[in-house]
């Protein structure tokens, strides 16, 4: 009996701190989610620090006391009833007793371990990123659309790996190409955006195991192009159908950038886009000259105005210092 009443001193002493110091401890109670139960039950006041501790108090303090007059009532029927449960009528009866009282408690634990099971195995599915998923939160950057298509429009150089990541709603992962956004000719309509479509899966080294000492090692990521039905990867694809756009730092990506900057397929594109852009520029640039009608004028220099690719004047004098070095 001195030591249950030490313990309950000590108790009291407890909480007396708790309630003195409430406001260091309540970020201790929201974090294991005790402040929740105590607001349901009408013990928090807000603003008042005071009042919360000292209800705090209270509630220990009656929980306490509860739990005494509970054990004692709980020694008194052991005791009263002990000298008939030591018979061996007794005994089975006692085990009866507990097995009724014990089996819903069983059962319903089981229940709530079962539930917490399943909840807890949600929460982790949902949690489970794929691939293509931590490849675009964890090592790339959203920008919104309007920055994209900035970055986009600009004419495409050999070299020029500075690409960017779009996906779909249907979460189709594209690598996007520079182009002139408003350039458009018998392939191209204004805004259409040019990529490569990929599929990005962990990287597995027996899987994935590169077929040449000279084929990149992937870090993370193995990303390869979807095969079309077309002979080029490159696919036309309205900028309305992407839902968002990244910028990557992924090595993995990246070493996909880099290899097809200086593949075939984007070398003929880069001659393409870069010939119908000056073609198209020059002529309408020659017919403003020329104009008589300011309403003819007018609608030549917006189509002029249009064709505003960010690097124009840098690719025009490079493609100018080439035709001097061949000719």
């Amino acid at each position: 009996m001195k030591q249950a009443g030490l313990a309950g001193l000590l108790g009291i002493v407890v909480a007396t701190l708790v309630a003195w110091q409430w406001e260091h401890v309540l970020p201790a109670l929201e974090a294991v989610g005790i402040v929740g139960f105590f607001d349901r039950i009408g013990l928090i006041h807000e603003g008042e620090a005071g009042i919360t501790g000292l209800n705090i108090l209270m509630f220990f303090l009656k929980l306490y006391f509860l739990t005494v007059i509970g054990g004692i009532i709980l020694l008194g029927l052991i005791w009263i009833i002990g000298g008939f449960f030591s018979t061996s009528i007794g005994e089975k009866v006692a085990l009866g007793i507990v097995f009724l009282i014990g089996y819903p408690i069983l059962i319903i634990w089981g229940l709530c371990m079962a539930i917490k099971g399943n909840k807890d195995s949600d929460v982790s599915k949902e949690k489970e990123a794929t691939p293509m998923e931590r490849l675009l939160d964890e090592y790339s950057e959203k920008i919104s659309k309007e920055q994209a298509l900035i970055r986009l429009n600009r004419l495409p150089t050999v070299g020029d790996n500075l690409f960017l990541l779009g996906v779909t709603a249907n979460n189709e992962l594209y690598m996007f190409l520079p182009r002139p956004i408003n350039l458009e000719t018998a392939e191209y309509d204004a805004g259409d955006l040019v990529g490569v479509q990929y599929t990005v899966e962990k990287y597995n080294e027996v899987k994935h195991k590169p077929k040449s000492m000279f084929e990149y090692i992937p870090k993370q990521f193995f990303i390869k192009a979807v095969k079309k039905e077309s002979k080029t990867p490159l696919e036309i694809v309205p900028n309305e159908k992407i839902e968002a756009f990244y910028l990557t730092n992924s090595e993995d990506m990246l070493s996909k950038f880099r290899a097809f900057s200086n593949h075939p397929v984007y070398e003929n594109f880069v001659n393409e886009i870069q010939s119908s852009y000056f073609t198209i520029k020059n002529a309408i640039l020659n017919r403003i000259s020329n104009a008589t009608d300011k309403e003819e004028f007018d609608k030549l220099v917006e189509r002029a105005t249009l064709l505003n690719a960010t690097n124009e004047d840098i690719v025009r004098m490079m493609r100018e210092s080439e035709k001097q070095i061949e000719a």
